[in-house]
């Protein structure tokens, strides 16, 4: 471009120069003439002169037509590259723009990834701490990562190409391999926790159920023992230990109801359901029937399930726990490899718009 501005200028000197040279020579030949008066040539006596004077006129003139068809030449040569320079600076901004977007798209991933941890952080714990209770893990909607796939790769790899230089290849591979990574990593998370909820949602239910089965059990043998012995039920040990069974479970069930606290089979299978176990063992009485062998052998084997439901629960919880602390906290090092690549493209992109500025 400087080049090109010194040869416009040479040309122009060059041109004002003859067009000097062409003055003076004509000055020269009006004023040795006969009669030196402005445009009063004598050509009849001085006709050599006039003649000399034509003809280096003619060249001056032909040299000077040169030297406006160079300059148009040189003056369409820089439009054209006036012309691509600008066409190149609109190519690099819609490439800063498109790596800008990508940064933006993700940034917002990086967001949805560490809110994501947040929430089976939140969940691991709880579980942990009350694995029947009904605990869920809470998924951010957020489309980023999808957008970013949706958007061109050619252009993306352009965008970095354009930009990031000897190490555009590796980032550009690396950055899309760990987003690959987390969008699937976070897919077959609410896939697998969707499954669990369910089966255990249902395997809740169905102690429940079974639980209830067993209460209304307990009131037919209340019932039985009433009916058999009017006068002294009170005193039957039977008696006593089905019908604290049944109060028990009520009262539980109305405090919850009057704290809004959800029902943890926990609290029953550790308490309740442990103690009524345990006195069945103790209790030794000629009035045994099939049906109170029947309730004990229930309650014993509803225990069983609901430790085997909570073994079921409290692995799950350790198995989140442990993706969690690998893949999903800020220190993990696949987080901190996707947000470094992160910075350094905002870095990039910083110094180039404060370049552009400039």
């Amino acid at each position: 471009m400087k080049n090109t501005k010194k040869t416009r200028v040479t040309l122009w000197v060059s041109a004002i120069s003859l067009l000097t040279v062409i003055i003076i020579c004509t000055v020269n030949v009006i004023t040795i003439t006969k009669e030196p008066i402005l445009f009063s040539i004598d050509f009849e006596n001085k006709h050599q002169i006039i003649s000399s004077y034509g003809v280096l006129i003619g060249a001056i003139l032909t040299f000077l037509s040169i030297i406006f068809v160079l300059y148009n030449i040189i003056q369409q040569q820089s439009q054209y590259e006036n012309d691509k320079a600008l066409e190149q600076q609109k190519n690099d901004n819609q490439l800063l723009d498109r790596l800008k977007l990508f940064v933006g798209l993700t940034n917002e991933v990086i967001k949805n990834i560490s809110q994501t941890g947040s929430e089976m952080k939140k969940f691991y714990l709880a579980e942990s701490k009350s694995p029947l209770l009904g605990n869920f893990l809470q998924f951010v909607s957020d489309k980023s990562y999808y957008r970013i796939l949706e958007l061109d790769y050619l252009t993306n790899y352009q965008s970095f190409q354009r930009y990031l230089g000897e190490e555009k290849e590796s980032d550009f591979i690396t950055i899309y391999n760990t987003l690959d990574f987390y969008g699937d990593s976070i897919k077959e998370l609410q896939d697998k926790m969707s499954s669990y909820l369910d089966k255990k949602q249902n395997d809740r239910e169905g102690l429940g159920k079974d639980l209830k089965a067993i209460i209304d059990t307990s009131v037919k043998v209340t019932s039985t023992i009433k009916r058999q012995f009017p006068n002294e039920y009170e005193k039957n040990e039977w008696y006593k230990l089905f019908n604290n069974l049944v109060l028990e479970y009520y009262a539980h069930l109305r405090e919850d109801k009057r704290s809004k606290t959800e029902t943890d089979l926990t609290d029953f299978n550790n308490n309740l359901l442990k103690e009524f176990v345990e006195r069945h063992v103790e209790i030794i009485s000629p009035k045994y029937t099939e049906l109170i062998d029947e309730v004990g052998h229930k309650v014993a084997d509803l225990r069983k399930d609901i430790e085997a439901l909570k073994q079921y629960c409290t692995q799950m919880a350790s198995s989140i726990k442990e993706r969690h602390e690998e893949y999903f906290i800020e220190t993990s090092k696949t987080f901190v490899k996707l947000n470094s690549l992160k910075s350094k493209l905002e870095q990039i992109i910083e110094k180039t718009v404060g370049d552009n500025l400039v």
